[in-house]
């Protein structure tokens, strides 16, 4: 098995599904095989350019903080509103691109990321970043669909068109290997702005490409709007998401926090009622009648949850607790990401011969075990060694877990493919936002509960300590943890640092509990079936 055949592989939720839903797109008649191979590689650059803003923020959580002083909350915001507009907005403009043409929208959606990463390049306060990181996500959410559904209309050859999308997975993954790594080498020789700089000059070059060598192309069939499900599904996830975020600094029992969690709450409600109800919906609800296909959305979901907390985690571990250089945190990821794909083939080819709730569930027990294993190691261990164990389970796990998802839509209809799967794919991305916002909450609001312990451990009373808790009024224990507070840093920093570490390692655990729902549903509701067992629609 190929590099590229794993890739399709790790995004066959995606990618089979959609093959099916859009394989009647016509190629555009003009398209002569020079003219697709130009048209591609502006399809690949965008992908790899959504990937990479995504994830490329990860390495940069410590250089952000000591720059802009930003709190444990504020950190908790500029990775979590990225994956808001790609979850809620996903699905709908990959309805947009059939209607309007497939040219047009990534020529916008690269240039409304270049304008998010412009934002975030000048940045002056976190604020600001929160709203390049919000623009920049929006610009993700056009590119992700609409590239997909470009390559398919791009190859009308079935096997071009296999080893198109395959390749477009793999310009994905690469995006995410290569991210972590780069940010981290500029945010250790110069300002977190300058990483944002090199996205925003990397948009603006895949903005041209698309605009000259990109072909247009869009579905011969106009799908309807979920205008009303699209809007309320939004606004419930932001509320959500800002009731947890927030209410880890203000409390969770003042009113504004209750009122954001409780309208959140019921406008998810109403997004149900009116998804059972419109013609044209967001999620067909009818799909959950299959207990296979409800256990792997909702394996994706709650999954999600954990494993991109847990990445979140990480970097606040190296980062934030050690203040370890930006490289280090970046190489953490990108061994996280890249080892799993070279390795995978491997285990590949024995893999897919076992039932694909083994191959779930074998994944989903690999991460658990990552990420319980990260919570015990002492955070005064700062050696990346000690750390790979854990990353590469949870890498080489999370890669499982996705790669069995495709063969758990069998008892989906061909003609609701694309949708299943595009559904699957926004559980994940909203778990994501989810998971860091939660867990990282949980950590932060566990942190400064044990935080006077720790300082009472070190002896810190008197002025000393009203020095310290004015500190931590402002900008909780991240803030005490990083402030020079002359003689008695020597005893604050280290005690924030525990307090702190007290709270992400409950956090690590949090993301393994999470991890082990995932596996109970899994074995309660996904049939044992074989990969080559389950049906394919011939082309």
């Amino acid at each position: 098995m190929t590099i590229p055949s794993v890739a399709s592989q790790l995004t066959g939720e995606l990618v089979d599904p959609m093959f099916n839903a859009i394989k009647k797109t016509p190629t555009p008649p003009s398209a002569d095989a020079p003219t697709r191979r130009g048209a591609l590689l502006a399809v690949f650059s965008a992908v790899f350019l959504a990937n990479f803003a995504m994830v490329m923020p990860a390495a940069l959580s410590g250089v952000i903080q000591s720059e802009l002083q930003a709190s444990g909350t504020q950190l908790g915001w500029i990775s979590a509103i990225f994956f808001i507009p790609t979850a809620a907005l996903e699905l709908t403009f990959g309805v947009i691109g059939d209607r309007v043409g497939r040219k047009r929208l990534l020529v916008i959606g690269t240039l409304v990321l270049a304008l998010g990463e412009g934002v975030n390049m000048v940045a002056p306060a976190v604020p600001v970043l929160m709203v390049g990181q919000a623009i920049a996500g929006i610009g993700a959410a056009i590119l992700f669909p609409t590239s997909l559904a470009a390559v398919a209309a791009l190859t009308p050859d079935p096997r071009a068109r296999a080893r198109g999308i395959a390749t477009w997975a793999m310009a994905m993954a690469i995006g995410a290997a290569t991210a972590p790594a780069i940010s981290g080498a500029i945010g250790l020789h110069a300002s977190f702005h300058w990483a944002y700089a090199v996205v925003f000059a990397v948009a603006i070059g895949c903005a041209l490409i698309n605009a000259v060598a990109m072909v247009d192309s869009r579905a011969t069939e106009n799908r309807g709007l979920d205008i009303a499900g699209q809007i309320t599904f939004a606004v419930a996830l932001t509320a959500i998401l800002f009731g947890v975020i927030q209410g880890a600094d203000v409390g969770y029992t003042t009113p504004p926090i209750i009122a954001s969690l409780a309208g959140g709450a019921a406008l998810m409600a109403v997004f149900v009622l009116i998804e059972l109800r419109t013609e044209h919906s967001l999620i067909h609800t009818e799909l959950f009648r299959s207990p296979t296909y409800t256990g792997a959305a909702l394996v994706g979901l709650i999954n999600a949850v954990g494993f991109f907390a847990y990445n979140y985690c990480v970097s606040i571990r190296l980062g934030v607790i050690q203040g370890q250089d930006s490289l280090t945190v970046g190489l953490a990821s990108t061994i996280q990401v890249a080892v799993p794909l070279v390795v995978w083939p491997v285990f590949a080819k024995f893999l897919f011969r076992l039932a694909p709730r083994r191959v779930m569930v074998g994944g989903l027990v690999a991460m658990a075990i990552g990420q319980f294993w990260l919570a015990a190691v002492p955070i005064a261990d700062t050696s990346l060694l000690d750390l790979t164990p854990s990353l590469l389970l949870a890498g080489i796990g999370f890669v499982a877990v996705v790669s069995s998802t495709s063969a758990c839509m069998v008892d989906v209809p061909a003609h609701k493919e694309g949708i299943a799967s595009g559904t699957i794919s926004m559980a994940r991305d909203t778990g994501a936002a989810v998971g860091i916002a939660a867990i990282g909450a949980i950590a932060l609001a566990n942190a400064g509960s044990v935080l006077p312990e720790f300082l009472a451990r070190a002896g810190i009373t008197g002025d000393a300590l009203a020095t310290v808790n004015h500190v931590a009024a402002a900008g909780g224990p991240i803030a005490v943890a990083h402030a020079n507070l002359g003689p008695i840093s020597a005893r604050s920093i280290p005690a924030a640092q525990n307090a702190l570490w007290h709270g992400f390692s409950l956090g690590f655990v949090w993301c393994g509990g999470f991890t082990v729902v995932s596996i109970a549903i899994a074995l309660l509701l996904i049939r044992a079936r074989t990969f080559e067992s389950t049906p394919q629609e011939t082309p």
